[in-house]
């Protein structure tokens, strides 16, 4: 990594000249905790949540909630709204909760790994429920939970916490507003990107 970093240095130093002086290090750092934090808001995205969030009714319809008004129902009650007053919203702030008081002593990384690994789980249940145990709905209801839970404990919080903790404060204004565009952007393209594969 030591060798990728002399390299980018010397790169941004025939690029710009005597103009770069010794800030060349600096830039590189600035460039590469860009990457870092484009890197982790679109993981956060790419995980799917914002269409398992926004198509949940259309999930638990599918899963035998047969009248719209019942999956609307229960999907607010799975907090699509995300509003603090929905069930789901309150079992979000409870897990983010939970994830705030035991990232210090946990570590970022386990609970990025542990959440993710749990996402896995989830999505491979979820599937699991479309393609073998179509006759068992708690299956999906169960995995939605599942999903919305360890991704409260990983990419939610700790992503974002991850960004501020990235940029100094001179940055942090730029760096938080690139990782804004980058994860609203990201969030289009996964939910028009879900709603073919439906």
């Amino acid at each position: 990594m030591q060798e990728l970093r002399e390299t980018a240095i010397c790169c941004l130093r025939r690029l710009r000249g005597e103009a770069i002086g010794d800030t060349a290090p600096v830039k590189v750092d600035e460039i590469l905790d860009e990457l870092a934090v484009v890197g982790l808001v679109l993981f956060q995205q790419i995980t799917g949540q914002p269409s398992v969030l926004y198509y949940a009714a259309s999930i638990l319809q599918s899963a035998g909630f047969s009248l719209a008004s019942d999956a609307t129902r229960v999907s607010i009650l799975l907090g699509l709204f995300k509003c603090s007053h929905t069930m789901l919203g309150f079992y979000k702030l409870i897990m983010t909760g939970i994830a705030v008081l035991v990232v210090d002593r946990l570590g970022r990384r386990p609970l990025l790994l542990g959440g993710v690994s749990g996402m896995v789980i989830s999505l491979f249940l979820l599937g699991s429920y479309y393609i073998f145990l179509d006759d068992v709905p708690v299956v999906a209801v169960a995995a939605l939970l599942l999903y919305v839970g360890c991704y409260q404990l990983s990419f939610g919080p700790i992503g974002w916490l991850m960004i501020s903790e990235i940029f100094p404060l001179r940055l942090r204004g730029r760096g938080l507003g690139i990782a804004v565009l980058v994860n609203f952007g990201a969030n289009a393209i996964v939910t028009f990107a879900f709603s073919p594969l439906k």
